[in-house]
């Protein structure tokens, strides 16, 4: 019977307690820490990591999420031989 109820405080309980201190840890340094400390935000990847998923086109400058195409033009397709 002991072993029964240790078996559900480690499988039901601890886990429920985990979640919701997870989930206050997160909201605290998402939204109310940065105003505290001048829009800080402790939680958003550095700069250097964001940078290398932003690809810029060598001509103009611009990220490729800013490139849009005008109605009717689309991305060519390769070339198939």
């Amino acid at each position: 019977m002991v072993l029964s109820l240790v078996m559900v405080c480690c499988f039901v309980i601890l886990p429920t307690i985990a979640k919701t201190n997870d989930s206050s840890v997160y909201y605290f340094f998402s939204d109310v820490f940065p105003p505290m400390y001048n829009d800080y935000r402790p939680l958003d990847p550095p700069q250097w990591w964001s940078s290398l998923f932003e690809t810029r086109n060598a001509d103009q400058g611009t990220t490729h999420e800013e490139i849009q195409l005008r109605p009717g033009e689309g991305i060519p397709a390769p070339e198939v031989r």
